[in-house]
């Protein structure tokens, strides 16, 4: 009487009533499921084996690589500010255009006769 003893399902419970029966825990099991849990683990291993074989923390690389992408905006930012940078399709300043004269040429005088020998 007053014995406990798990249930054969793996998560319940039975005790051992008054009355000298067992009563069992009526909790609804979650399925075993070794197959994924393995996977993960052995992936995690895995990882676990490429620090230890090279001696880098995960904190370095994680550091590596934010400083590489704080690199990658520091020059794209310097190169996007530079003052001397000329766009190939933009026009030449005022002072360097030629100016275009408006002297147009006087046509020549009809009323001569070209075959006056003048």
């Amino acid at each position: 009487m007053g014995e406990t003893q798990p249930a054969g399902d793996g998560c319940n419970n039975c005790v051992c009533d008054d009355d000298g029966e067992w009563v069992c825990t009526e909790m609804a099991c979650a399925p075993i499921d070794d197959d994924d849990d393995d996977d993960e683990t052995n992936a995690y291993s895995e990882g676990n084996d490429f620090f230890e074989k090279y001696g880098i923390s995960q904190e370095i690389l994680i550091a590596m690589g934010v400083l590489f992408l704080l690199l990658i905006v520091a020059l794209i930012l310097r190169g996007g500010n530079r003052s001397d940078h000329v766009d190939a399709w933009s026009p030449p300043p005022m002072h360097n255009r030629r100016r275009i004269g408006f002297d147009i040429p006087e046509a020549p005088d009809f009323d001569d006769d070209p075959w006056s020998g003048r």
